[in-house]
């Protein structure tokens, strides 16, 4: 971690010539405090459904509670992300274009696409 954050302030400050502390502000502290408010989110929601917690020892009910973290954790974090401002309209027009390429291979499959010629 030490080299990685030695590398980060290296290339900060010779290629890029940018103070580090920018980049800190304006890049990774608010996908870190949006990640932070949903773990809290999930945590708040665990003490309030004890029960889901329970869930952790039967092996076959981990996908579900599993499922359920991901249904609190995931929704929040998009939405405090959009809050933060950190999702621009770049990363909004490359979010379509994958879910309208996805949609569009679900519906025509993969070995229609290939074309075999003998």
């Amino acid at each position: 971690m030490i080299s990685t954050i030695y590398l980060l302030l290296v290339f900060q400050r010779n290629y890029v010539q940018t103070s580090f502390r920018s980049i800190l502000l304006e890049v990774y502290l608010r996908p870190i405090a949006a990640g932070a408010f949903a773990s809290i989110a999930v945590t708040v929601f665990h003490r309030l459904t004890p029960q889901l917690v329970s869930w952790e020892t039967v092996r076959y009910l981990v996908p579900i509670k599993m499922a359920a973290d991901f249904g609190i954790f995931a929704p929040l974090y998009i939405l405090l992300l959009v809050t933060f401002r950190q999702v621009t309209a770049i990363d909004w027009n490359n979010f379509v274009g994958l879910m309208s390429f996805s949609s569009e291979f679900l519906r025509h499959p993969f070995r229609e696409r290939v074309k075999i010629y003998r």
